[in-house]
């Protein structure tokens, strides 16, 4: 028995946090709660507006115009010894304000295109993605070739390995 009255006789374990960390979070949450609705409230954070029509786009005042380019034939290494060729069709995207800008950039545009196309790998052609990255790679240097706002798009009509 007196090893029971000695655990008796021993202070209880101290129970650490207390209630002061729970009130601490609940008093922050409270802040950072009432810091969104107020930022919500003065359009500092802006919500969408369920009201407002969705945006549509100008068709009515820039219809597109497109320019055609002549076709592009770019030779690609041979393939157990038969000579490889790659032909293209392109079109160009525009406005009918910037056709005529456009077409007079004709000679420019098809230097920029042969350059690139030129020092294209022909295994990376086979790759099923590069029509992608082709694309993708042509528009930009339309783009630098030209007004960037004069090019909307660029529009691959025809694409033959031979």
């Amino acid at each position: 028995m007196a090893d029971a009255a000695e655990e008796t006789d021993a202070p209880a374990p101290k129970k650490k946090g207390g209630i002061l960390p729970l009130a601490l979070g609940a008093v922050a949450a409270l802040a950072l709660g009432a810091g969104a609705a107020y930022a919500v409230r003065n359009g500092i954070i802006p919500t969408p507006d369920k009201t407002e029509p969705p945006i549509e786009k100008k068709t009515e005042t820039d219809p597109p115009a497109f320019y055609e380019l002549p076709a592009i034939a770019v030779p690609l290494p041979a393939e157990n010894g038969r000579p490889r060729q790659l032909r293209l069709a392109l079109s160009i995207e525009t406005t009918a304000d910037q056709l005529l800008d456009v077409e007079s950039q004709g000679p420019r545009i098809l230097d920029s295109l042969n350059t690139l196309l030129r020092a294209i790998d022909g295994e990376d052609i086979a790759d099923p993605t590069a029509l992608d990255r082709l694309r993708a790679q042509m528009l930009r240097r339309l783009r630098l070739a030209i007004h960037p706002e004069a090019v909307r798009d660029l529009l691959i009509v025809e694409y033959v390995i031979l």
